[in-house]
């Protein structure tokens, strides 16, 4: 079983292949719902990044790396933003690569990172099957609309090899809808959270609740988040 990512399979994140990779038929309001995300990351992309590198890393993250590394194989950062936690997964000793919408956040995740970082919709993962030992979504499926969740489940399952690793966080709370960002947020409660991913064929084998005081970029209102490690059995 290869531990190290072939970059050679995708090239660089500038590849055609890369840049469209989109679901296909995608709902008008799902479509709808992404404008006002991408637009926010990729206009605040510099600031984005100064505020989530100045956070710890996830209180999850040594165990999760931990795990990886008694399993073996590469790790996806899905949704790896502008690439703290990616770039700590690979000092670390892991293969790292990054997968994310934003095209000025990649652009900042490889360079403070130097992992390899291809760009996509997290609805149509360009990956082939059982490639990765583990896959890092810290704060990124929270983004897609509800019923998108399922399937994208489905194919991180896919992606990840028998007796991988699967980390999400979430924000917990009650419907979905944009933000006064126009950032596009779906929230769960923790059995909801814990359900989707036992039903996609998960083994969960860890989950907790923790609150942030004050939010990431700047919001003085406090964040309840719930996170979730699972297995591919």
């Amino acid at each position: 079983m290869s531990t190290h990512f072939d970059t050679a399979r995708f090239g660089s994140m500038t590849s055609s292949r890369m840049l469209t990779s989109k679901p296909h038929g995608m709902s008008a309001a799902a479509a709808a719902s992404d404008i006002g995300t991408m637009r926010y990351y990729d206009e605040h992309a510099t600031s984005y990044a100064e505020a989530t590198r100045a956070q710890p890393l996830h209180p999850t993250f040594d165990s999760f790396v931990k795990r990886l590394k008694m399993h073996g194989g590469p790790v996806l950062d899905l949704g790896c933003g502008a690439g703290r936690d990616l770039r700590a997964l690979s000092q670390r000793g892991l293969s790292a690569v990054g997968f994310d919408a934003s095209r000025p956040l990649l652009e900042l995740a490889t360079e403070f990172s130097g992992c390899p970082v291809i760009q996509g919709d997290l609805r149509a993962i360009p990956f082939e099957n059982e490639m990765f030992g583990g896959v890092w979504a810290s704060a990124s499926l929270l983004h897609l609309q509800r019923g998108d969740i399922p399937n994208v489940l489905l194919e991180v399952l896919r992606i990840l090899q028998v007796g991988g690793y699967f980390f999400s966080s979430i924000k917990t709370g009650e419907g979905e809808g944009p933000d006064s960002s126009a950032r596009w947020f779906t929230y769960f409660h923790p059995n909801e959270w814990i359900s989707l991913v036992r039903e996609a064929g998960f083994e969960v084998i860890e989950s907790q609740a923790s609150r942030q005081n004050i939010g990431t970029l700047g919001s003085q209102a406090p964040v309840a988040w719930f996170d979730c490690t699972a297995r591919k059995p």
